[in-house]
This record gives structure tokens, C-alpha cells and sequence, in this order.
């Protein structure tokens, strides 16, 4: 029971009712500690000296601690002063970043784009730079991971522009989504580049490498190895698996084994590997996907076309 001759004000109330600090009270303090003078303070702030005293005032009786130290020539921080000072600057660093990330959303274009792993190592960064060129103040952020996700990210409206492909397991019909073809990519294999292989040229017929150790880094590759190989007559020993696209490499180059790998990749394929095209190698289609019913776009819609463009030269979509 509460006391009638004392308050009954309760904690939740002493909230709502204390003076909140303002960021400008924080910034105050932070410069007249910096200065060391109240009017100097209020001299590079644009307050009036009384403005900068009510501020600090204010700031102390919030706080219910003396911040500063008056004196002759003028204030230095308490102890207690010191001690906040190494928030307060904290405080007033996170607000300008903060007004800087605001600004820079407001005046310069975000576009989130997604993309299979084989074209984050190539085509991307290829129609990025080339983006740049022509929309130097767009801000890029590129997210990589399988087809469905990418597009799983698109319809939650977290992308505005995903390269996919349709890898095993293939695409799923997706309401409100437009995939516009780009490429018909063949799959070719890569060897060591001391393989007795790396050194042929011309086609290489994938039966040939019916006796070989194969690496594989994902559900989806190793499928289209599988259908392939089953349908020239053999299977695939796949011993090795990688945890990504740069481990399967990296498993060749050291001559453990063979891996088929996208036409896409070809060209950031690092030294150590040799190339060989396949007669009778599988192919996959890579896409453009987007929502439809979006508003015209010309900063999507170049780098669709850049995308185009960067893939002049590679087998079309028939």
C-alpha cells in the first residue's frame, strides 16, 4: 500500500516525465569538453552562450551528476564527466554516420543484385565496370547463392535484378517473375595442367574420362555429371567434394581429379587448370529474373543489357 505522505510516483512515470538529452545536447557537451570553453563551443556550434550553458545544465540534471568543472579560465570534465565524454562521443560519431547513411541513400541509387556463383566469378564484374561507366553514382551490392534463393530474395523484394540458371533441380513456375534467356552455357572440363589430356585439342568426347576421379561442389553440378555420363555408358566416380567452386579447382589444379564446370567460369578460371571442350557435354540456360509489374527501370534494364553484351561471342540462346 502506498504511503499517502509520500510520493507514489512510479518508476515507469519518472521516465516518461525525466528530460531526455537530445543528440544536440550530446553534441554540445562533447565540443565544449573538446574547447574547453562554453563560448567557444557555442561559437563553432552557432549557439549563444547561454543556449550552450542551458544545454549542459540540462544534460546534468538528467544524468543527476556534475559533468564539469568550472574555473577561472574555463571547464574541464569531472570525473564523472570523463567517464561519459567516451560515450557521448560514441553517440554523436553514430549520429553522423547515420546522417551520412541517409544522405547517401537520398542521393545515390541502390541496386541489389543476386547471382549464381559462376557468374558472381565473371560475368558480373565484368557488367558492373562497365555499369559504372554510364551510372557512376549507382551503389552496387551483390548477394550470391543457388537459383532458388536468388529468386526466393527477389519475390521478398530484397533483389532487383538475379542470374540464375536452371541447374538441377531446374526452376520452379514462379508467379510474377520474368526470366529473360541470356545464354546457352556449355559445360566443358577441366583438368591439371600437366594431365596427359590438358595438351589435345579439339573436342574431347566426355567417355574418354570414364576412368577418371571426379571432384564435385554441389547437389546440382553433380546431377548434370551423372545424366551425362549415364547417358554415354558410365558412371562418374565422384571421391572428392568441395566445399565451393574454388575448392573444385583448386582439387585439379593439384591433379586429384577432373570436374566439369560452366562455360561462364572459363575465364576466371585460375593457372593450373586446362581447359578442354566437350562434343558431347551437357548445357545449361542462364537467365535474368525480375518481377514483372516493376516500374520501367533504365539502371536494371543497362545492366541487362551490359550483361547481353558481355556475353557477345558465347554460344546465343537458339
Amino acid at each position: 500500500m502506498c504511503d499517502k505522505r509520500k510520493s507514489c510516483r512510479s518508476p515507469m512515470r519518472n521516465v516518461h516525465t525525466s528530460t531526455m538529452a537530445t543528440i544536440a545536447a550530446w553534441q554540445t557537451y562533447v565540443e565544449v569538453c573538446r574547447l574547453g570553453s562554453f563560448s567557444a563551443a557555442g561559437a563553432a556550434l552557432g549557439y549563444s552562450q547561454s543556449a550552450v550553458s542551458r544545454q549542459l545544465a540540462g544534460l546534468e540534471r538528467d544524468l543527476g551528476v556534475e559533468l564539469l568543472e568550472r574555473r577561472p579560465r574555463g571547464v574541464r570534465p569531472t570525473a564523472a564527466g570523463r567517464e561519459v565524454l567516451r560515450h557521448a562521443q560514441t553517440m554523436v560519431h553514430a549520429e553522423a554516420q547515420a546522417r551520412r547513411a541517409a544522405t547517401d541513400a537520398r542521393d545515390r541509387r541502390r541496386l541489389s543484385i543476386g547471382a549464381i556463383p559462376s557468374a558472381s566469378g565473371w560475368l558480373l564484374p565484368q557488367a558492373f565496370r562497365a555499369l559504372r561507366a554510364t551510372h557512376p553514382d549507382v551503389q552496387l551490392t551483390l548477394r550470391s547463392a543457388s537459383s532458388a534463393e536468388l529468386e526466393d530474395r527477389l519475390e521478398a523484394g530484397l533483389l532487383d535484378l538475379a542470374v540464375i540458371s536452371d541447374y538441377p533441380p531446374g526452376l520452379s513456375v514462379r508467379a510474377g517473375i520474368t526470366r529473360t534467356a541470356l545464354l546457352r552455357d556449355p559445360m566443358s572440363v577441366i583438368v591439371a595442367a600437366d594431365h596427359p589430356l590438358a595438351a589435345d585439342e579439339g573436342p574431347l568426347e566426355l567417355a574418354a574420362l570414364r576412368d577418371e576421379t571426379w571432384v564435385e561442389d554441389n547437389a546440382g553440378s553433380a546431377a548434370v555429371l551423372q545424366r551425362a555420363a549415364a547417358a554415354v555408358g558410365f558412371t562418374p566416380r565422384v571421391d572428392l567434394e568441395a566445399g565451393d567452386l574454388m575448392g573444385k579447382v583448386a582439387l585439379v589444379a593439384a591433379g586429384h581429379a577432373v570436374a566439369l564446370v560452366p562455360g561462364l567460369l572459363v575465364a576466371a578460371l585460375p593457372p593450373g587448370v586446362a581447359v578442354r571442350t566437350l562434343a558431347d557435354g551437357p548445357a545449361r540456360t542462364v537467365y535474368a529474373s525480375r518481377l514483372e509489374g516493376t516500374d520501367p527501370d533504365p539502371v536494371v534494364d543497362g545492366l541487362v543489357a551490359e550483361l547481353g553484351l558481355a556475353l557477345e561471342g558465347r554460344i546465343a540462346v537458339p
